[in-house]
Parts: C-alpha cells; structure tokens; sequence
C-alpha cells in the first residue's frame, strides 16, 4: 500500500520544538520547553517526537555571547481519555517546573480550556497545537470575547495557535474537497456536469447525497452546523443534497456496534459522500468498518488517525480510497523545508508525521525569536514576554515545513465588519484594510469580497495562523492500494 496526494488546497500548521540538553551539550544553558498533549495516544506522541527531533537538530547556539540549547519536557495531559483533569497535570509539570515559561500542545478542545487558564495565570507562553476550535483565540474566559488582549486581559497575549488552522477555515477546505469529490463521483456514475435546471440529457439533474460522520466534541459542532446550512445553500451549484438523518455524531472513542448502526443507516438511505470529522481514535473504528461492511460511498473530510502511517495495516487495508486531510506526505514538497523533515522523522522513529508534530516548527520559531531578541536565563518571564511582540511581527513570518507562516496581527482597536450576512452592522471587530492588504495584497479585494467584511475576529483572529494564499494551506491525502 501507499499513500498519495489527492489534492492540494486548504491549511494546516507550523511550528517547532525541542530535546533534554543532554543530548546537546553539557556546557550549553537549557532554556525549558514542556510539551503536554496526550501522550498515549498518536496525538500526543508525535508532538513529543517532533519537538525531540528539533531540539537535536538545532543543538547549541549562540546569543549574545551565551550558548544555550532546548530541554524537552514530557507532560502527558491524557487529554482524550480525561479531558478535564488536563489542567491539572499541566499545572502540575509547570509548577515542578517554576523556570519554564513555554509549553507547546493541546490536542483536544475541552482539555484545552482546562490548560489555558492556567498558562495564561502562571503567564506561560502557550502554542496551540492540536485543538482547532476558531474561538480558543476570541474568548476571554467567562464568555467575554476579546479583540484583541487589552490591557484588562493581559494574559491572553500568551495563547498563540501553532497548527493546525482554525476549524473555520478547516470548513472551508473541506468544501473546496467536496466539489472535487462530488465531481468525481458524477464522473464514476456516468452522470453529466450538474445542471440545476434540469434541461439537459442523461442524468444532469441526479443530485449527490451527502452524509456527515463526526465527534460529538466541541472543536465540530461549528463544523457540523456550517456543513448542515451550506450543503443545501450550494446544493444547486454543485447538485449536493444533505438529510438531516443522515448527520451522525459520535464519541471520540465510540465502540464497533454503534458505528456499525450509523454506517447503515447511512448505507440504507444511499449516501454518496461521507464527510468524515475526527480527530480520536474513533477514525480508526469508522474507516475499518466502512471497509468490512461494503459501504459504497466515498468517505472525504478530517480523520486525524488516517494520517497515521500505520492506518492501512491498522484498518486491515479498508481505509482504501479515503481521504483526509493533512500536512505533509511521502515525496510532497510544499517547501524546501518539507521533505527533510518528513524524511528526518520517518527516519528517527520509524513512520511519518501527523499534524501535531507541527511542534517541530514552533521550535525553529522560538530559537529565531530568541536568538534575535535575546534571553536571560536569570528573568525567564521577562525573556517571555520579549519573545511576543517579535512573534507578532508579521514581518517575522517564516517559511516553515507546511508553508509560509505568520500571525494575524493586532486590532487596530476601531474597525469593525460591515453588516454582512444577515449580521448587524459592526457586530464583530474586524482587520482593517491596510492590515488586509499587507497580509493578502488584493486576493480578496480582486475577487469582489471587500476590504473588512469577511476577515472578521474571529476567525481572522490575533495570534491565530494566517491560511489562504501565498500563506499555509495543506494537503488532502487518499489511502490506495499499491499499483
């Protein structure tokens, strides 16, 4: 078997790690950085990885006369099995741990909001990777939204997302996958080009049935309502088609029987299309009883587990012929920086990277930021809080293994986006048209969508990862069968 690219269009991550300085050089200073994610599980395991991968690579460098290196911190929050003791644990390895001031991670959203709270009170920086939910950078906690920090939230300067892009915009490439998806499976059943009308010959009015297999967690339900309304709405553009029946939510770790129930019931009711939206180890239950079950339709969307190098052998091959998306593969360059890291990690622990080993980037970043801005191993906070702003920077942005990558900026304080659908006027903050154009030049602007309207906060969010054009966009993957 093998795996290959299906298609290249819409986002996912960046960022960078680190090692036990040991293994770079005794007489260096470690600057501490803990990765906490869920370490039994893939997720949590190729965060760990990739920052150990960095910190060896980068080793010992120079700043302002002082060598330092990485020290890698394993934290294992446990965050699929017991999302809201993931908090604690964190709270606990910083607490051990008073000179560390960086911590990279966070995989599930609900442990997620356990873990920033407690960074944001011990003033730690904090690199999302993993969780993608669009409002963990828009919320202050207690629902009080914030565009940006101000001087009354000051703590949230420290939460930055690292990978993958927001779930918005994960919604987003999803339907850029289903028009090439529905396409294909017009083509396969002799179908003509969908004609809304209906005026022309051989079928050209057959609409594609669409179904929607996804967690029940909080990082998909904006995902799943956004699927719900606009299937429908783009439905006689594309000939799609959607019954509410057929929008199935499970649990991150549902059990075979009750996957096997929905599958059916999809099956019974002719579902072409399959959009899958998992990030657990439910991926893995779906794609294998799909397979054994001979349910005939495609299954395109997120299932994290499927960028498992391991998940053919795993589902017994009946992941053959899904799609997922990712950030990297096998001979895929987006970068020069691309396959020397996918060929670096397969060659240390044996398979290929997913997404959460976007920790490898965010430790490249951090030596950059440091070695430009300086440290102190005396007053780590106030090394911290200099590392910001230059984050900040969009000058700063970086070509990293998944993409040129960069932070939306800061407010301007006063802009607002117009009324837009059905929105009032100025219901949410917005980017101003200057920032726009710095980040976008007039991709959108050419395109008709106006200067602020559709770039508001969120999901164009203050440290969250800049995704479209020019910027980090991603991968689709589909599982086939060795030629």
């Amino acid at each position: 078997m093998k795996r290959i690219v299906f298609l290249l269009i819409a986002a996912l991550m960046v960022i960078g790690l680190i090692v036990p300085s040991s293994m770079v050089g005794a007489a260096a200073t470690g600057i501490k950085v803990i990765i906490a994610g869920p370490m039994a599980y893939l997720q949590g395991d190729h965060m760990l990885k990739a920052a150990q991968l960095a910190a060896s690579q980068i080793g010992t460098f120079t700043v302002n006369g002082t060598d330092y290196n990485f020290t890698v911190i394993k934290c294992d929050t446990n965050e699929i099995s017991d999302s809201a003791n993931a908090g604690n644990l964190l709270k606990t390895s910083l607490t051990a741990n008073l000179d560390c001031k960086i911590t990279i991670g966070g995989f599930r959203t609900e442990g997620v909001n356990t873990e920033l709270p407690v960074v944001t009170n011990m003033t730690s920086l904090f690199f999302i990777t993993g969780a993608a939910t669009t409002t963990l950078l828009a919320t202050q906690y207690g629902g009080t939204p914030w565009y940006p920090y101000n001087a009354t939230q000051l703590t949230q300067k420290y939460i930055f997302r690292a990978t993958p892009i927001n779930s918005s915009f994960l919604v987003t490439s999803i339907f850029e996958m289903l028009v090439k998806v529905t396409q294909s499976v017009r083509h396969a059943l002799s179908w003509d080009a969908y004609n809304a009308t209906g005026n022309g010959t051989n079928h050209n009015n057959q609409t594609v049935e669409i179904g929607v297999f996804a967690e029940s967690l909080t990082w998909a339900d904006p995902m799943v309502l956004t699927l719900q309304a606009r299937i429908p709405a783009l439905g006689p553009v594309f000939g799609w088609h959607i019954n509410n029946a057929n929008i199935m939510r499970v649990s991150d770790q549902e059990l075979k029987t009750v996957v096997d129930s929905k599958l059916n019931t999809l099956m019974a009711n002719h579902v072409q299309v399959i959009v899958t939206v998992m990030s657990g180890p439910v991926g893995a239950v779906f794609s294998t009883e799909k397979g054994k079950l001979g349910i005939p339709a495609v299954a395109a969307g997120i299932n994290v587990l499927a960028q498992d190098s391991n998940f053919w052998e795993n589902t017994d091959g009946n992941c053959v012929d899904e799609i997922t998306m990712g950030t990297w593969n096998e001979n895929t360059n987006i970068t020069s920086l691309t396959q020397p890291f996918v060929q670096a990690f397969k060659t240390a622990y044996g398979v290929y990277p997913s997404y959460t080993a976007g920790s490898y980037d965010v430790m490249y970043a951090l030596k950059d930021a440091i070695t430009a801005v300086g440290w102190n191993a005396s007053n780590v906070q106030g090394s911290v809080d200099a590392l910001i702003p230059w984050m900040e920077d969009i000058s700063h942005n970086r070509t990293t293994t998944a993409g040129q990558f960069g932070y939306y900026p800061l407010r301007d304080g006063s802009t607002l986006r117009a009324s837009y659908t059905n929105t009032p006027m100025g219901a949410y903050p917005a980017l101003n048209s200057t920032q726009l154009n710095t980040i976008y030049g007039g991709l959108w602007d050419s395109a008709g969508l106006g200067v602020a309207h559709n770039f508001c906060m969120p999901s164009f969010t203050t440290h969250d990862v800049i995704f479209g054009p020019t910027w980090v966009t991603g991968l689709f993957i589909q599982w086939r069968k060795a030629s």
